[in-house]
């Protein structure tokens, strides 16, 4: 079994709806008449309705002002913003409300004497159990802010008296929004969160802007079960089977934990029903997709019918039953019907065009401009992609890429720009997209359809070699020349004699592949 691991922060606030708003949150901290107080820390918790609350930590700029926005649908409100700063050692609390559409919130706060306060002392204690002689333990802290979840720092404990439990302290914080785990090198426990839950979504927040310190934060170990074998089963329908009716399909058990999706599992089955077997109880992701047969047609499909992990919900064995059972439905990729068009490129771990590695196997989701569904490609062994065939008009495009995050890379075609290339590069942060210029453009081929020969205007972006190739449906080549191309914009003239009446495929191929319809009259 392969297994990899990708670790990106979670993010606390996901795109609310197409009609967004901004909810801005400005204001000061003042020493009075004597100026503003530059580098203050100033917590906000922000509260809205329907339920939705959120948190995020500012600093004051150097003439003591600070702003924020944050989308906000405008189906939301109305709403609170709490902000809490300190002032001469004491923690000062503002709150304000507000609702649509003003979508603002301002603060002033006067802190007369001191301008440099020492720092807000918060400790966080707590007892650990249950523990062993020898077992060893880390303490993890996480601090949350709207930009998402991440470690603020970490240590071990150890039993070494089989206490039974053990204490542990995180030396003084700043103000904000903190959680904890715990993990045993001790194969009985699961790495159990503040709650005693061994899912982080689940886990008890330590909210710390009202007190000093925080003690009594004990946590439980989760045990693991010893007997209990959890089995996922699923049968997958929603596709049409092939001619031979005998379709490989690709199933992936995804463990979704501390915000990391890694594949534990693949397994490949021919009869439409998979099955794995796990001893944790999660939370987990299916990914199901075709692998042979009407594939091109049907886009890979998580255990909730989702087509982007973004959109799926893990799952969590149930503890009082040891059967899961899923049904996947795959979701159609086949449609926007033929056109002139085409956008390609290619997927890169890296910086593209300077020595990196294409990646293999990475599906390609083509969109329309409200975001639905039409066409998925695979990248090819060099990491390249392509779409043929599309209609002119508004387009979407976005690799999908389960615990990655993706730019969905908004497009048009037309008659002026029928092709595009758009890359794609794995990054710390995510996939992002970028734009290039084609190599090579077919801007018109006429006439079409075409009797004793066909006019091709080529756009190239360098001066190379293409060949030039003409099939029938069947793929029979029925005709090959290779020409020299200039860059910019030329014409070049085919003959057709001999060729039989239909339809035919016109391909030009060189540092990369166009590939359009002709008909022969």
């Amino acid at each position: 079994m392969k297994k990899l691991v990708y670790t990106f922060g979670l993010l606390l606030m996901t795109a609310l709806t197409s009609e967004a708003q901004n909810l801005t949150v400005q204001g000061a901290v003042t020493n009075g008449t004597l100026g503003g107080i530059a580098n203050r820390l100033v917590s906000l918790q922000i509260h809205l309705s329907p339920i939705l609350t959120f948190n995020d930590t500012l600093f004051t700029d150097t003439l003591g002002n600070f702003s924020a926005s944050y989308p906000v649908s405008a189906a939301q409100g109305p709403g609170t913003v709490t902000a809490t700063t300190y002032c001469n050692n004491f923690i000062v609390t503002s709150i304000d409300s507000f609702s649509a559409p003003a979508f603002l919130s301002t603060f002033l706060f006067n802190c007369s004497g001191s301008t440099n306060p020492p720092p807000i002392s918060i400790g966080l204690n707590g007892q650990i159990s249950p523990t062993a002689l020898g077992d060893s333990i880390l303490m993890t802290l996480y601090n949350l802010s709207l930009i998402g979840t991440v470690v603020d720092t970490s240590f071990y404990v150890s039993d070494t008296m089989n206490m039974g439990h053990m204490f542990y302290s995180f030396p003084a914080r700043s103000p904000g929004i903190y959680m904890i785990s715990a993990s045993s090198n001790n194969g009985s426990y699961y790495t159990t969160f503040y709650g005693n839950t061994t899912v982080q979504s689940q886990a008890t927040l330590i909210n710390t802007f009202n007190q000093s310190n925080y003690n009594g934060l004990n946590i439980q170990f989760q045990t693991i079960p010893s007997s209990q074998n959890n089995f996922i089963l699923g049968s997958t329908v929603g596709f049409t089977p092939s001619f031979s009716g005998s379709d490989s399909l690709r199933a992936i058990l995804i463990e979704v934990r501390n915000n990391i999706w890694t594949p534990l599992d693949t397994i490949i089955f021919t009869d439409s029903v998979f099955n794995f077997s796990t001893t944790n109880p999660g939370p987990y992701a299916v990914l199901v997709n075709l692998v042979n047969g009407n594939a091109a047609n049907y886009a890979p499909t998580y255990h909730d019918n989702a087509t982007t992990w973004t959109a799926s919900t893990p799952f969590t064995a149930n503890p009082n039953s040891n059967t899961i059972v899923l049904n996947v439905t795959l979701q159609p990729a086949s449609g926007n019907g033929s056109g002139n068009g085409g956008a390609g490129g290619g997927i890169f771990n890296g910086l593209p065009f300077t020595g990196s590695v294409g990646m293999a196997g990475i599906p390609v989701q083509l969109v329309d401009a409200n975001g639905n569904l039409l066409k998925v490609r695979y990248s090819r062994a060099d990491g390249s992609y392509n779409f043929t065939g599309l209609p002119f008009g508004n387009y979407g495009m976005r690799v999908e890429l389960f615990g990655v995050p993706s730019t969905t890379y908004m497009f048009s075609l037309s008659n002026s720009n029928p092709t595009l290339q758009i890359n794609f590069t794995l990054g710390t942060n995510g996939i992002a997209a970028s734009m290039e210029e084609a190599e090579l453009t077919v801007l018109a081929s006429y006439p079409n359809p075409a009797k004793d020969w066909v006019r091709l205007q080529l756009k190239a972006k360098n001066g190379q070699a293409q060949t030039i190739r003409l099939r029938d449906l069947q793929g029979k080549l029925m005709l090959e020349k290779t020409i020299q191309l200039e860059s910019g914009t030329q014409e070049i003239e085919l003959s057709l004699t001999g060729l039989s009446q239909g339809m035919y495929l016109l391909e030009i191929t060189g540092s990369q592949k166009s590939v359009s319809r002709l008909v022969i009259q």
